[in-house]
Formats: C-alpha cells, structure tokens, sequence
C-alpha cells in the first residue's frame, strides 16, 4: 500500500546533536494509530533547528478504524528519556482533537560548535 507523509526541515541541522533515537517514537505513534493511505490526510513531520532550540512535530489523523490498543507506555517512556536526558531544557505537548493528534517537542540545544568552546 502507498503511505504519504510529508517530512519538511528548517534551519541548518548540521550542528545539532540530540540523543540517538529520541524522536523516533513520535513518529512510530503516528504509523501505528493514524492514517497512512490517504494523500490528503499525510502524516506531517517538521524538524526546525534554530540557534538555541531544536523543534519537532509530528501531525496524524486519526484512524478510527484501526483497533489498537493504546497503552501509552511510549509516551510514558518518551516522557521519562526527556527528564533524565533534558531536564528543565525541554517543551513537551500533545494536543488531541476529534480527527487530529499533534504532538511538538522543543529541545533547548546550544550549537555544538558552543558547546565545544566551553
């Protein structure tokens, strides 16, 4: 089957570190309870670097006719790296509509070129 998803990236990235794997169960989430098939409704990934911060969001419909269980041990699981790993230097929002799930992510992320001077 086909899947749409459009992936945008702003900023430069070059210099921007993160740890490995982080982001990857937003997207999984997206795969797994929304909407893949439909060319109108793609999963939408944005990735912006800026001097200070990285930003991540991630937009689905939701499939409502996909039976999955949500147990939300990835969210909790999610929530748990970002406070060992970002304390305090984190945003962290999931916002659920009727047909709509968003969730953006706001890592405070010095360049790595500062964080080597340091």
């Amino acid at each position: 089957p086909q899947i749409y998803v459009e992936f945008l990236t702003l900023g430069n990235i070059e210099n921007k570190y993160i740890l490995p794997c982080l982001l990857t169960s937003l997207v999984e989430n997206a795969f797994k309870h929304g909407i893949t098939n439909d060319e109108n409704k793609p999963i939408k990934i944005t990735l912006e670097a800026t001097p200070s911060n990285i930003n991540f969001e991630v937009v689905n419909s939701k499939n409502l006719n996909k039976n999955v269980k949500s147990t939300h041990t990835g969210h909790r699981n999610f929530k748990m790296q970002l406070e060992l790993f970002y304390k305090n230097k984190h945003r962290f929002t999931i916002n659920e509509e009727s047909n709509l799930y968003i969730c953006q992510l706001q890592l405070d992320t010095p360049d790595a070129r500062e964080i080597n001077h340091k």
